[in-house]
């Protein structure tokens, strides 16, 4: 079993590039999805995120309230800094959970999807790495649409981010995300078809 790093910065399209990878047979691991998990109410991540950010971030059923800890962060490298080095803990002991209890003979390879994956502490699970690629106006387009943001909201995320050189310079792997979904289908088959050969 191979474990892999599926990355690229927000709005670049990692969902739908995850679920293409599954439908050739790759198994993927929503590394936000671990994260929500982690963070729930009553876990040790959601108390250490509390105690350190205060109860500002938590709605008043008790859980966390995660635009306003987004708000937060993004724009603010060393709070962002602090979120990650809380989260990438939790995530990482999960994750190894979930790899631990997959059938090597079920799946040749499992991707971990994940915006932060490079530079974390669990890069070092990952043997190579796909990165997922798009303009920057075509990100900012996605990210507008999906999450209900404004211009200057959607330019404060981007700018917490890494640029798309910093993915792609450690990439094996890159999968441009510009266009139509029947092209991504195309693309990821392909890279998808490159990794079997050569991995």
């Amino acid at each position: 079993m191979k474990i892999f790093a599926l990355t690229g910065g927000s709005g670049v399209g990692k969902t739908n590039v995850a679920r293409l990878m599954c439908d050739n047979g790759f198994y993927i691991i929503d590394a936000d999805g671990v994260a929500h998990k982690v963070t729930e109410q009553g876990t040790q991540c959601y108390d250490e995120l509390v105690s350190t950010f205060g109860t500002g971030i938590v709605k008043k059923d008790g859980r966390l309230n995660r635009k306003k800890l987004g708000k937060l962060v993004f724009g603010d490298m060393d709070k962002l800094k602090t979120l990650n080095r809380i989260t990438h803990h939790y995530i990482l002991l999960e994750i190894k959970r979930i790899i631990a209890n997959l059938s090597e003979y079920e799946y040749d390879y499992v991707g971990i999807d994940g915006a932060v994956i490079l530079g974390s502490i669990i890069e070092p699970l990952c043997e190579f790495t796909v990165v997922v690629d798009a303009d920057y106006d075509v990100r900012a387009g996605r990210i507008k649409a999906r999450d209900k943001l404004s211009d200057t909201e959607v330019q404060k995320r981007l700018m917490s981010q890494p640029g798309s050189e910093f993915y792609t310079s450690r990439a094996d792997y890159v999968i441009k995300n510009n266009s139509t979904l029947d092209e991504l289908k195309e693309r990821v088959f392909e890279v998808c078809k490159r990794i079997r050969n050569e991995r």
